[in-house]
């Protein structure tokens, strides 16, 4: 399944917890999510640093302006959508 770039869920709540990046990391807000039998508030970071410490040979990467071409399921969908919005790309 694909995602976005995580944390591994490594954070936690309070903001703490090991991070795959240091650096300028921005609130982009929180996408609020219903699943059969919990919600979810998923509180998106952005990255606003330049140093991607070889993130970018992991994993399967998108060009922003197609995003919505890879099929993310519906919550990474929507904090992608709010993530672009937050800094003020279109998706």
């Amino acid at each position: 399944m694909r995602s976005l770039p995580d944390d591994g869920w490594s954070a936690r709540g309070d903001g703490t917890g090991e991070t795959p990046l240091s650096g300028a990391w921005s609130a982009g807000g929180v996408v609020a999510h219903g699943f059969t039998h919990f919600g979810l508030d998923l509180h998106v970071a952005i990255y606003r640093g330049n140093e991607w410490s070889g993130l970018r040979d992991v994993g399967e990467w998108w060009p922003v302006d197609r995003i919505e071409e890879a099929g993310l399921p519906t919550l990474f969908a929507k904090a992608a959508r709010l993530a672009l919005a937050a800094t003020g790309e279109d998706a």
